[in-house]
């Protein structure tokens, strides 16, 4: 049941309080963004990150390291703790006019003005006032590239853990059920550390969103590595956790010798569309959750049947001008096909974000707007060999997109782009 709280919205003595939940890139690079800001702000502010981890995992470097055992993990991780204390012991959280504040605790209700948590070390951090609240806490999906709560070994180790289920002799046969990004990623980096397994990807249509000769090209690589490609189908992702004596989907991959997966031939698939293979490893990469569950005790926030909370173009949360929401989480009207959940995406959102924020506090509007895309956007590392990009106005060839990318992703699997966004935050 929701609590009335003393907010100082409205002009009382004291901090501003703002709140950022979610410790991930885009609350980060918020925070980041935020923390610069308000120290310049005639406004007295505090400016408290809440994340359940206390790092965040730069998950582009994920598809690699869960192919490759010898990847090093660890630096794709970045301590929270490094945003407010430097190596040489620094304070990094007070400057001008802004204290900031790190809260490792995972957050169970959002409610106008405050927000509940568990697991922290203080026990006054259980409910968390606020007087403009930003909404980073990303999502969840079935393949292992999410970091793990608490220390930073968990994620070292999870990671570890399916690197190793990948690798072992009797994983012969690795199914991915799904042909977007994410899946096309996964399965050129398996096979390309492990040419000597069987390699499939299975789902509706090779990057549906995708033009045409892009999506072409990316097959054409996916050929040159002997990646399976199976399209027009949908698979009973249930009923795989059945056949694999599975009981919960937090066991994915699915490992289990010789399972039989069902496909389901979409309309208008070929009457020869296979409709059932065998495989020893399951990864599911159909789509994605929005962790909002913490906002659906409360009716006032705007959640989509899907679970997204509606944001306007200043990404304010629609009937919330004091609440912002960016990243995985959210969905910007007006929607747009293109609008995926990437985090060149969240990078832009946390820009405008944190310029709305600092206007607000000061008194004044949101006038910053992301623009929607309106085209399709990939930058895909396919094993330390290839790589595919597609940035509106750049070619797709030899262009400049596909160098960075071979660079920054595909040459060591994400490490270079993990520690530049180290570096540059």
């Amino acid at each position: 049941m929701s609590t009335t709280i003393k907010s100082n919205t409205s002009g009382e003595t004291g901090p501003k309080r703002v709140v950022i939940i979610g410790g991930g890139p885009a609350g980060v690079q918020t925070y980041h963004h935020l923390h610069a800001l308000l120290a310049k702000s005639s406004v007295t502010t505090t400016l408290t990150l809440v994340s359940v981890s206390e790092a965040y995992f730069n998950n582009s470097g994920a598809p690699r390291a869960i192919a490759n055992p010898k990847i090093p993990v660890g630096k794709l991780l970045r301590p929270l703790s490094q945003l407010f204390v430097s190596a040489n012991g620094k304070d990094l959280a007070t400057r001008g006019n802004v204290t900031g504040r790190l809260v490792i605790a995972k957050v169970t209700e959002a409610w106008d003005q405050y927000v509940r948590t568990t697991g922290s070390a203080d026990p006054d951090d259980a409910v968390i006032l606020y007087d403009f609240l930003v909404v980073a806490l990303g999502s969840r999906y079935s393949q292992p590239f999410k970091g793990q709560p608490g220390v930073p070994q968990n994620t070292i180790d999870y990671i570890g853990q399916v690197a190793k289920r990948v690798a072992a002799p009797e994983t012969h046969r690795i199914l991915i059920l799904g042909c977007g990004i994410v899946a096309v990623e996964t399965a050129a980096e398996i096979k390309s550390a492990h040419p000597d397994k069987t390699v499939t990807i299975a789902g509706p249509q090779l990057l549906a969103t995708a033009p045409v000769a892009f999506a072409e090209r990316v097959r054409s690589i996916l050929a040159k590595l002997q990646v399976n490609v199976i399209e027009g189908v949908t698979a009973d992702t249930a009923g795989i956790l059945v056949n694999a004596s599975s009981t919960t989907a937090s066991e994915y991959p699915i490992s289990k010798p010789n399972m039989p997966v069902s496909l389901t031939p979409i309309v208008g698939a070929p009457p020869d569309t296979l409709t059932c293979l065998v495989a020893d490893m399951v990864f599911t990469s159909t789509g994605i959750e929005p962790n909002s569950d913490p906002f659906r005790l409360c009716a006032s926030w705007p959640l989509t049947p899907r679970g997204y909370l509606r944001v306007s173009s200043t990404m304010e949360v629609v009937g919330h001008d004091n609440v912002f929401a960016l990243g995985d989480i959210c969905e910007v009207e007006p929607a747009s096909t293109y609008a995926r959940k990437l985090a060149t995406y969240a990078s832009q959102q946390a820009q405008v974000v944190a310029k709305n924020v600092a206007a607000v506090v000061e008194g004044g509007v949101a006038k910053e707007k992301w623009k929607v895309p309106e085209d399709f956007y990939a930058l895909m590392a396919l094993g330390p060999d290839y790589s595919a990009a597609y940035v509106p106005g750049m070619k797709m060839g030899l262009g400049l997109a596909n160098l960075w990318v071979k660079q920054a992703k595909a040459k060591d699997g994400g490490l270079t782009l993990a520690m530049y966004l180290k570096d540059s935050m």
